[in-house]
């Protein structure tokens, strides 16, 4: 189901390496962009009816504009091919107002950020707002070459910041255990990047005894054990709002039957990733194939992702 969209116009294109753009948006006419946070992403609009969600790079005195940076990926399913070969400065665009799955807690006495590639995106947000106030926080930043690192400019002048480039896999996990075996009371770790670096990272700080609450992440693509589930098993859904009850057959998802029987549900990425489709579980037992919920939030089983996710239960009951 889509949101309301505003439009707004490409200002600026610029090339940050060989394969990463920044789109710089402003309001139409000068309209006022509604506020953001860091953290914060908007779903684009694009050719074809293709959707897809992008990290707000933007620091706290940058509110004139939203800007964000896009990698062309080999493997696109259109999103960034479409804007790197085919949006240019002076195009009008159709947005999302801001939202967030990646939010900064305020409770940490210290951030640490760790990112891998074009996970840089909510990161620099999140290190911008930070560095404004004054607050103690450090980024840990992988990358393959040093022309394959967008804002090395900026983030070599900042004394927060520490630059990782070329490191192979083996030496790569042993820096990231060199920086989360080092925890202090009241840290809080936020991190993004390729999923492989994601699932390292987890697994690293889970084995160092990093409390859950403390650890923070965004899937930009969704991990290969939610690429390669347990095989489907059909079941019904009831929906508790609108009291009728719909069969998932094995190869459909919860949404795509959902919309066949024209019950409105919102979505957006439809990997699992992005979070827009999650709703509340009132009975049965997800079987979560998502990226988006935490370990902690797929034990409790309050929660579901329809895009992907199915039940173990012959009965789910959803709050739709």
């Amino acid at each position: 189901m889509s949101q309301q969209r505003t439009p707004v116009v490409v200002r600026e294109v610029r090339q940050e390496t060989g394969d990463i753009k920044s789109f710089f948006l402003t309001g139409v006419d000068g309209a006022v962009l509604p506020p953001f946070k860091p953290g914060d992403h908007i779903d684009i609009e694009l050719q074809e009816g293709t959707v897809r969600q992008y990290s707000l790079c933007n620091g706290p005195l940058e509110t004139d504009a939203y800007h964000i940076s896009v990698k062309k990926e080999a493997a696109s399913r259109g999103g960034s091919r479409i804007l790197h070969e085919n949006v240019k400065e002076g195009d009008v665009l159709h947005i999302s107002p801001p939202r967030t799955n990646f939010p900064l807690t305020t409770e940490a006495t210290r951030h640490i950020f760790i990112a891998g590639g074009i996970g840089i995106t909510p990161i620099l947000s999140m290190l911008r707002h930070l560095q404004h106030e004054n607050r103690p926080c450090e980024l840990h930043y992988f990358t393959r070459t040093e022309p394959d690192t967008p804002f090395r400019g900026e983030l070599k002048a900042s004394l927060q910041s520490a630059l990782h480039t070329g490191l192979d896999a083996e030496r790569t996990k042993e820096q990231l255990a060199n920086i989360l075996s080092s925890r202090t009371d009241g840290s809080h770790l936020f991190f993004c990047g390729p999923a492989p670096f994601m699932s390292a990272i987890r697994a690293l700080a889970s084995s160092l005894g990093w409390p859950e609450d403390s650890v923070h992440y965004e899937y930009f693509s969704p991990p290969d054990t939610a690429a390669t589930a347990t095989v489907d098993t059909p079941f019904q859904v009831y929906l508790a709002k609108s009291q009728c009850t719909f069969d998932v057959p094995a190869g459909k998802t919860i949404l795509e039957v959902l919309r066949a029987g024209k019950i409105p549900a919102e979505s957006s990425c439809e990997r699992g990733t992005c979070g827009a489709c999650v709703v509340k579980v009132l009975e049965g037992t997800p079987e979560h194939r998502d990226s988006f919920l935490s370990d902690f939030q797929k034990k409790s089983g309050k929660k579901i992702a329809l895009c992907v996710s199915r039940s173990q239960s012959p009965l789910l009951t959803i709050d739709l």
